[in-house]
């Protein structure tokens, strides 16, 4: 536990150094706080927050930046959400409001594109992995004589659809059966449980329909592919190019590559391993289990469309203002889901 005074002094050392990305000098704290002791005594506080392993300097002289456990300590002790300003809620909202004729692909890259211009850092997005969805209907349309067009919709307005060529042509009353059939037997299920178990789903019916379902959903098999789903969107890229930890072209050719990758992404998303009071999840450099990305963090947050999720992160340097971007992307969650219900 920390005292009133190692509080404040590495509280506000943490801001400085976010702010300017330079060593922080006890005198320049003494200049910011207002806690009636000397530079020397606030050197001392110092020392002992580097004792404790939250600080670390470069050399004698220099002033202190926080480490990695400092930053973890910070976020898990000391951060408070703060409110995002009002111009950055306008330009969220206004974004989504311009992709009204676009669908979730289109809402969700335009949501990126302004979140990375708002933060100054890279932003990405994960489509919500339909898999975990519940079936609400299956609608089967004729499109032309050996092309159907399959509408899955899951519960809470989530919809996919996916044209498909069949190599022998199917009566509108056989169209109609199976309309019926795969409503009554799939609704209520979860797409990856259909995936799974569509022959027992279609236990009792006939051999004649459980082959044309069959040949279907073989010929829609880009409905079940995992892989698909989690679409990566990013968001503009030159944004951080301002940040001076970038200057280092091999540092940003990693993050690249690992922003460029969906596999990667959600795997850094996933083990963001401290919870900020909003709910979102931040993983500060050495914490991450992906190489070459000492030195950088995530903040992540989930969003839902129904009842499946999506996420979306910030990435970038460890030197991040944290309590802002956290609110930040708790406000776009919600825009997120607050836009598909409407």
């Amino acid at each position: 536990m920390l005292s009133q005074r190692q509080k404040a002094v590495f509280g506000t050392l943490i801001e400085e150094y976010t702010h300017s990305a330079k060593a922080v000098s006890s005198t320049r704290l003494m200049r910011k706080l207002s806690l009636g002791v000397s530079s020397a005594t606030i050197r001392n506080v110092m020392s002992e927050l580097e004792d404790m392993g939250l600080l670390l300097r470069e050399h004698k002289s220099a002033g202190r930046m926080p480490t990695d456990f400092g930053y973890a300590y910070y976020v898990d002790s000391l951060m408070e959400e703060k409110e995002v300003p009002g111009i950055h809620k306008r330009e969220i909202i206004d974004c989504l409001n311009e992709s009204i004729s676009g669908g979730i692909g289109e809402i969700l890259k335009r949501t990126c594109v302004a979140v990375s211009r708002i933060s100054m850092l890279f932003s990405v997005v994960l489509t919500p992995n339909i898999m975990s969805g519940t079936v609400l209907k299956i609608d089967l349309i004729r499109i032309a004589s050996s092309k159907i067009l399959i509408v899955l919709t899951l519960h809470g307005g989530f919809i996919k659809s996916i044209l498909i060529n069949v190599d022998h042509e199917i009566r509108e009353d056989e169209l109609g059966e199976l309309n019926t059939l795969l409503n009554l037997r799939l609704s209520g299920y979860k797409l990856s449980e259909v995936k799974t178990n569509i022959s027992n789903l279609l236990q009792g019916t006939s051999a004649k329909k459980r082959h044309i379902v069959s040949r279907l959903f073989d010929a829609a098999d880009s409905l079940f592919l995992e892989d698909n789903m989690d679409i990566l969107h990013i968001g503009e890229t030159q944004h951080v190019m301002v940040q001076p930890e970038f200057a280092d072209t091999e540092r940003m050719r990693v993050l690249f590559e690992v922003i460029e990758d969906p596999v990667k992404v959600s795997k850094v998303l996933e083990e963001a391993d401290h919870k900020s009071s909003g709910g979102v999840r931040i993983g500060i450099g050495s914490e991450l289990d992906i190489d070459n990305m000492e030195g950088c963090s995530v903040v992540a947050a989930r969003y839902s469309i129904g009842d499946i999720e999506g996420r979306l992160g910030i990435l970038g340097p460890t030197r991040m203002p944290y309590s802002r971007l956290a609110a930040l992307l708790n406000f776009t969650a919600f825009a997120i889901q607050k836009r598909m219900v409407e």
